[in-house]
């Protein structure tokens, strides 16, 4: 009788991973809206390019809450995925562009009482490209709502660096301009420009004309540029800023901005 080879041995096979959440709509911008615990909302940080927080709006929202926080659920809450290029590498990073308010007031419940009953809120995830994607997405959630664009230090920061980033493009794709305060230059961190914007209050209740304030500062670069080529001994991090035609970030004081 002639033996059968015996059958291979069975391999384990690894389950496939979970779907992704059902999204409950998708967007013609490529969004999508689905469900979120108010609990998980809340770990997500508010982006840097947000409006300074209102506490009078705050404890409005409060007051109007009181024994309903689930009123909060009325009114989707939108959330930004984008890439965050940093010196060690490429990362992906949520942060909340539209609803700080209300997450607010949900956090401060959820903090001093730990035993709030937890609920379901809408929420729209968009990804983003970059830090001037991020921005213009956040000008159209809010192109229908009073904002003081001229007035608001945070939002004339963030039309500042979307020019910026326009006057000075790259072939890398991480940009110029780097998501995280550790960057190392001759590359310039996007949100210590902002806090520097914002702490010199740069183009608050002054009559500002921002686009002739961005050709300042990129004349301000050539002009540097053209100093440093005229050195005779130059350090690595100066041979690259000629090299990437970028010379703002070798101003660790940003004086530039001063201009």
């Amino acid at each position: 009788m002639e033996l059968q080879p015996s059958p291979p041995p069975m391999r384990s096979v690894a389950p496939p991973p979970p779907p992704p959440p059902l999204a409950l709509f998708h967007f013609s911008d490529g969004s999508r809206m689905r469900r979120m615990r108010a609990s998980d909302l809340v770990k997500i940080s508010i982006w840097h390019g947000n409006r300074i927080l209102d506490e009078s709006h705050k404890a409005k929202i409060k007051e109007e809450t009181k024994g309903s926080l689930k009123a909060l659920d009325g009114k989707p809450y939108h959330v930004v995925t984008y890439k965050e290029h940093t010196d060690d590498g490429t990362v992906m990073k949520t942060v909340i562009v539209d609803g700080q308010h209300r997450a607010s007031v949900i956090l401060d419940y959820f903090t001093t009482d730990p035993i709030t009953q937890d609920f379901d809120v809408l929420v729209v995830e968009k990804f983003c490209e970059s830090e001037s994607e991020t921005i213009q997405y956040f000008k159209i959630l809010n192109s229908v709502k009073s904002i003081p664009w001229k007035e608001d230090p945070v939002l004339i920061a963030n039309r500042f660096i979307q020019l910026l980033m326009k006057k000075f493009p790259t072939k890398d794709k991480k940009g110029l301009f780097r998501n995280g305060e550790k960057t190392h230059r001759p590359f310039l961190s996007i949100e210590r420009l902002r806090k520097e914007c914002i702490d010199r209050r740069i183009g608050v209740s002054t009559e500002f004309d921002i686009d002739a304030y961005t050709d300042q500062v990129v004349q301000w670069n050539l002009e540097s540029l053209n100093s440093l080529r005229k050195k005779e001994v130059k350090d690595k991090m100066e041979e690259k800023a000629i090299e990437l035609g970028f010379a703002l970030a070798l101003d660790p004081k940003l004086k530039w901005l001063n201009l």
